[in-house]
């Protein structure tokens, strides 16, 4: 019987459980294990932090690896954690990050743009699809890759930073930013699992950027919030967070015609506008 392993079962795979097919399915959450529980999903506590130690999975599981790197380094050292012992998985997917393209200058980038990361998180995400390429290759393990931009979704919208009031660079400066309804991502997440050829790479998104600041505004005005402040891309230096600056001087437009024509994918959501719809009606069935 196939067996189904969640690694970081937080929002993401909290949202894909349900739609898995009915194995023997479990998670590795750092908390919450009960939710876990709940959700008809064994939680296991590993922590991929620590070297070894990891029992060897039966050769039938199928892993979907959602855990973020650590937050500092160059290295995914959690991923090769994981791996160290596993060498008879049925397939693994990896989530990765379009942050791996670098700045592209407002570009269409699709998954021929060779990665070129400029900043340390997306270089621990290149690593770790560096590090799973060589173990799967080694080991006969199928495997894929999917790169995420921004993940959206009920519960996953900027409305706390939009009511603390903090600023954001002005349309005409801002960067084009990409996202993904966590719905779709779920979808394309189980449909790259069940059907794509092994080794391929995709990138995955709503095909419809828009800038930065355009998102916070339209999540704004669907939350009945006040809009951010503009300022400028100079004055952002020194008013917004380090993290936030490293997005800010990034920009490139994710094309998605490869999971469109080889996979026959199809966004549900494929304009925030419709996202943030859904997003309103799920809220209103959770009240």
């Amino acid at each position: 019987m196939t067996q189904t392993l969640i690694v970081g079962c937080g929002y993401l795979g909290q949202r894909l459980a349900p739609s898995l097919p009915q194995t023997h399915l479990s998670g590795i959450i750092r908390t919450h294990h009960k939710t876990l529980k709940r959700l008809g999903i064994e939680p296991l506590a590993w922590d991929l932090d620590q070297p070894g130690g990891y029992p060897k999975l039966p050769l039938e599981t199928e892993v979907y690896y959602f855990l973020a790197p650590p937050s500092q380094g160059q290295t995914d050292t959690r991923l090769a954690h994981f791996l160290t012992h596993q060498t008879q998985l049925r397939k693994i997917l990896l989530l990765s990050t379009t942050g791996v393209y670098g700045d592209c200058l407002g570009a269409w980038v699709d998954e021929t743009q060779p990665p070129k990361p400029s900043v340390d998180r997306a270089f621990r995400r290149l690593h770790a699809e560096q590090s799973l390429i060589q173990h799967c290759q080694t080991h006969a393990i199928p495997y894929n890759i999917i790169r995420v931009p921004g993940i959206y979704g009920p519960n996953k919208l900027p409305i706390a930073r939009i009511q603390a009031r903090k600023p954001m660079v002005c349309d005409a400066e801002s960067p084009f930013s990409n996202r993904i309804h966590v719905d779709d991502l779920t979808r394309l997440c189980l449909t790259v699992m069940q059907h794509a050829p092994s080794g391929e790479v995709y990138n995955a998104a709503d095909g419809h950027p828009t800038t930065m600041c355009d998102y916070f505004h339209r999540v704004a005005e669907h939350c009945g919030l006040q809009p951010p402040t503009e300022i400028t891309l100079a004055q952002a230096q020194h008013q917004v967070s380090a993290g936030m600056l490293s997005y800010l001087q990034e920009s490139r437009r994710i094309c998605i015609d490869k999971i469109t024509h080889q996979l026959d994918f199809h966004c549900r959501y494929p304009t925030l506008a419709h996202g943030l719809h859904q997003c309103h009606h799920d809220a209103l069935k959770t009240d």
